[in-house]
């Protein structure tokens, strides 16, 4: 069997994105070389294919928890600035308590909902 009909036969027709599972003549053209090549090679796919499954999880559970951590993080931020806004003003330092938490409360703000502008991505294209 060439490189090319191999290389082709993990490819789907008109696609880049490959295949699950070879071709039976492909596995056929194994057996031929060795009995055991074609149960070597479907073994070798659904180690890979737990594999991904698993560092997709692991992915996912990072992704969710950096969310939860950085708001829980700005949370807490807003109310320690607003509680030194707050000391400013008892303080008698009216506007730049005003001014440190109407700044500090934009610049907060600003950045979550960047954060949650979607990404305009070529990646997840085919």
């Amino acid at each position: 069997m060439s490189a090319k009909s191999l290389a082709e036969s993990f490819e789907s027709p008109g696609s880049k994105v490959p295949m699950l599972i070879l071709s039976p003549e492909t596995l056929a053209a194994y057996a031929r070389l060795d009995g055991s090549y074609p149960d070597r090679i479907l073994s070798a796919m659904e180690k890979e294919g737990d594999h991904r499954r698993q560092m997709e999880k692991r992915i996912v559970d990072s992704n969710h928890f950096s969310t939860v951590f950085g708001q829980i993080l700005g949370f807490l931020s807003l109310i320690s600035i607003g509680a030194l806004g707050y000391l400013f003003l008892l303080k008698g330092f009216a506007d730049d308590g005003k001014w440190i938490i109407i700044s500090v409360t934009v610049s907060v703000v600003g950045i979550f909902v960047i954060r949650s502008w979607p990404a305009k991505s070529k990646e997840n294209q085919f």
